[in-house]
């Protein structure tokens, strides 16, 4: 059996050694330790040297409530966003995950302390009625790739979008729906289901029903034939 290392008196890591306790059944040495908080507890001479126990537990509590009071923004809706996006770019778990992380997005060095995030945020038009987007979805969380918009805003920068090119302007489907009075569903459904051009189909004027837009589809496919 090698030699036991004394180590009665020493300091180490937040632990005071006061003595030698016996052996466990596991056959290491344990030492009567205290912690700097005063709590005294037994622990292995390997767990105090390698510094696997660095405390009685009180420095993890304290480490706990510095994050948490810290910034005094736990609970915050900025705050949950920040967490938002560390979820989805960070936990295979997260439902999300798929859409970000998993596809490369990840969230910049800088904002994984969230006092860099809120700094930013609140140097850059945050409002509580305003989301985070990304100007370019295939890019990350970053500042020079995010800005805070409406939600509505938002929903239309989302990568699953319909664009449509018309006349040299590129729009999503409900831009195009509010420009021309049109539904967004009838949109979509002259250019998905029909195969209209972006021009036949934002020009072509409202119908009442889907059978006289069938009934149109049919009279122009007669007339192409």
């Amino acid at each position: 059996m090698p030699k036991r290392i004394d180590l009665t008196g020493q300091e180490i890591g937040n632990w005071k050694v006061i003595s030698f306790s016996g052996v466990s059944k596991q056959g290491c040495a344990e030492w009567l330790c205290e912690c700097r908080c005063g709590k005294r507890k037994i622990v292995s001479g390997y767990a105090v040297r390698s510094g696997k126990v660095k405390s009685c537990g009180c420095l993890n509590i304290e480490r706990t409530k510095e994050v948490n009071t810290k910034h005094g923004m736990k609970g915050t809706r900025l705050y949950r966003i920040w967490q938002g996006m560390r979820q989805r770019t960070k936990n295979p778990n997260n439902h999300e995950y798929g859409d970000y992380g998993g596809r490369g997005i990840k969230l910049c060095k800088d904002w994984e302390k969230f006092e860099n995030f809120c700094k930013w945020a609140k140097e850059n038009g945050y409002a509580e009625n305003l989301t985070i987007d990304r100007k370019d979805n295939e890019k990350g969380y970053s500042p020079d790739n995010c800005r805070w918009v409406t939600a509505k805003a938002n929903n239309r920068n989302k990568r699953n979008n319909h664009c449509l090119a018309y006349k040299g302007e590129t729009k999503t489907i409900a831009e195009w729906a509010e420009i021309t009075g049109l539904s967004k569903a009838m949109i979509r459904y002259r250019v998905t289901k029909m195969g209209w051009s972006a021009e036949r189909a934002l020009e072509t004027p409202k119908m009442r029903t889907r059978k006289q837009l069938w009934a149109a589809f049919l009279i122009q496919k007669f007339k192409e034939e």
